[in-house]
């Protein structure tokens, strides 16, 4: 039977881990989070980085622990050997997944309109489609690299919006004024709805663990390109807020499809088509790696006897599980098609939150069987509470989303 190639070296990693991060938010979210979070976006999303940063933590772990496909699936069985939670865990990150590409493709849309305003929107969606399944069937290594070369586009397009868009900011004095005003409880309240859509800004790094088969020496390359890649989308994510929330109007920011394109608009030398191109790109990688995470936590889940072993088949000419791919693809259109943007990005982030929950507190539970642990102890168990508290908000506020 075929099986998966180790081809993907750590630098081709953290670059497609953080060309997921970079298209699954800040490209499409940054005008939602300031519509709850204002002047305080910057905040929000330093709040949702603290919280994912915990949690992508316990994922480097435990990817050094347990390299291996569908990786949230093998932790959990590695810590409780049940069955039963092991394929729940695999389904909410199926499910999250194939919610997130959904929620991308709506954001593609978004952009695509800047340049065919009259464009049928179902028909972008399954064209775009097509073309990622394709992609994705044709082989891990090429794949990786064309979400790579993306990747360095991406970054590309979010330094162009803070050169061009720098000279519009106020003076420091004014920044620091309308960045810090005295908080109350109103404000507290929008940082945290703020928060909990900036998180989904944040998601992708999870994804990096289910190609753990197909890295080279993973139990190396994976900690390490997941902690580059967060931290360098949370110092872009911050820039690109703080620049944001300053140059556009709060209403126009938080109501914008396309809020980079609007914000270059205001500015003399950059130019908004360009940006939008760059985001229409960024989106795709977003796409086309959520494609891949999902089609590999079905061929992991497969292979450990959790789904339908057919779903374990690897093409013997493009080794990818074609089968698996095909599927996922087809769910991602469904959901895509029949749902809103905000509700979408709102179920990722409350389903990513359930699985870092699980996957913190296996860590805590193997630390506890072993007794060997790489980071502190306290890493996982701050991961456990700042995810559950998150959750617990969004429940409780969450009328207001």
């Amino acid at each position: 039977m075929a099986k998966l190639n180790r081809e993907i070296s750590w630098p081709l990693l953290a670059l497609y881990g953080l060309g997921t991060i970079l298209g699954a938010g800040i490209y499409v979210l940054i005008g939602k989070v300031a519509l709850f979070s204002g002047y305080f976006s910057p905040w929000a999303f330093l709040l949702a980085a603290l919280i994912a940063g915990f949690s992508a933590l316990s994922y480097a772990e435990l990817s050094a622990k347990f390299p291996r496909s569908a990786g949230e699936v093998v932790y959990i069985q590695q810590a409780f050997s049940r069955e039963f939670f092991s394929r729940l865990v695999g389904v909410l990150v199926l499910f999250t997944g194939i919610v997130s590409a959904a929620t991308l493709i709506k954001g593609f849309v978004g952009y695509w309109n800047v340049f065919f305003p009259t464009a049928n929107g179902s028909l972008v969606i399954v064209t775009l489609l097509l073309v990622m399944t394709s992609i994705a069937i044709k082989g891990i290594k090429e794949t990786v690299w064309f979400t790579a070369a993306i990747s360095v586009i991406e970054l590309f397009g979010l330094f162009y919006v803070l050169v061009n868009c720098w000279d519009l900011l106020p003076s420091p004095e004014i920044m620091i004024e309308l960045l810090t005003p005295k908080i109350h409880w109103l404000d507290m309240k929008g940082v945290m709805l703020g928060a909990f859509i900036a998180f989904y800004a944040f998601i992708g790094f999870e994804d990096m663990v289910n190609i753990a088969e197909e890295v080279k020496e993973p139990k190396k390359s994976l900690p390490k390109a997941i902690i580059l890649a967060l931290f360098v989308s949370v110092i872009l994510y911050l820039l690109i807020a703080i620049v944001s929330v300053l140059i556009l109007p709060l209403d126009t920011l938080g109501n914008s499809s396309a809020p980079f394109a609007d914000m270059l608009e205001r500015s003399s030398s950059g130019s908004a088509l360009f940006i939008s191109m760059i985001s229409l790109i960024a989106v795709v990688n977003g796409v086309l790696v959520q494609l891949i995470m999902c089609s590999r936590v079905i061929y992991g889940m497969a292979d450990q006897g959790l789904a339908p072993k057919k779903l374990a088949e690897i093409s013997p000419k493009t080794q990818t599980p074609v089968i698996a791919t095909v599927l996922v693809s087809v769910t991602i259109g469904f959901f895509s098609l029949l749902f809103p943007l905000l509700s979408l990005a709102k179920i990722t982030s409350f389903i990513v939150l359930c699985v870092f929950v699980m996957v913190n507190l296996s860590l805590i539970v193997i630390h506890s069987k072993t007794g060997e642990n790489i980071y502190p102890r306290a890493i996982p168990q701050l991961g456990l509470l700042f995810s559950v508290l998150l959750a617990i908000s969004q429940l409780i506020l969450g009328n207001n989303l």
